[in-house]
């Protein structure tokens, strides 16, 4: 058998879990009502994020990488990848943990009379695709806003991320989109 290293990857396997199960210590019933309310990330997001496919030689720093990038999305609590072998062929476990993705958001402040104000809501992990959807009013002395955002890791191609923003102002409306392959590796060869 060679080095790790000289392998290829013969085949990822993607296993997703909910933000609770039987081993943490929240309340049962709490931890019932919140996994019944979330999403779990479905095994083909994590597996079109991944940095590395089937047939790919094994590369530890790859794998690094890829637990890093993963990490960052905001989504997952852990985050952890290992190698398998079977027989002569190398299968990659791959084996993530959701973390709470739904925050409220709200805001008050009152300055010299003046009152602002804010609610809304953001969801990291909406539908299970990694993405954030958020969405908001704002009312301040001078306008109010209705703030829809929308921000996807990789909507149309592998890690691709495209945001949509779409603001509807007292005032006129304003609308901003990106889409573009970020630096997202330390071996990348490109960005875009």
């Amino acid at each position: 058998m060679g080095s790790l290293r000289a392998q290829k990857i013969d085949t990822i396997v993607v296993h997703t879990r909910n933000v609770f199960d039987s081993a943490d210590v929240a309340p049962h019933l709490v931890a019932r009502w919140a996994n019944a309310l979330h999403v779990t990330t479905r095994p083909t997001v994590v597996r079109r994020l991944l940095l590395f496919d089937p047939g790919d030689r094994y590369d530890s720093a790859h794998v690094v990488e890829t637990a890093r990038y993963l990490r960052s999305l905001g989504v997952f609590r852990a985050v952890d990848l290992d190698t398998v072998r079977i027989g002569d062929r190398l299968a990659l476990d791959v084996v993530t943990r959701d973390g709470w993705s739904t925050s409220p958001q709200v805001g008050f402040a009152s300055t010299a009379g003046s009152i602002t104000w804010s609610v809304g809501i953001l969801e990291r992990n909406f539908l299970g695709t990694a993405a954030l959807a958020a969405l908001s009013y704002t009312k301040n002395p001078d306008r109010s806003a209705l703030v829809v955002e929308y921000r996807s890791p990789g909507l149309l191609l592998r890690r691709t991320p495209l945001q949509l923003s779409y603001a509807n102002l007292s005032d006129g409306t304003e609308g901003t989109w990106s889409y573009g392959l970020p630096f997202y590796e330390t071996t990348a060869p490109w960005s875009l």
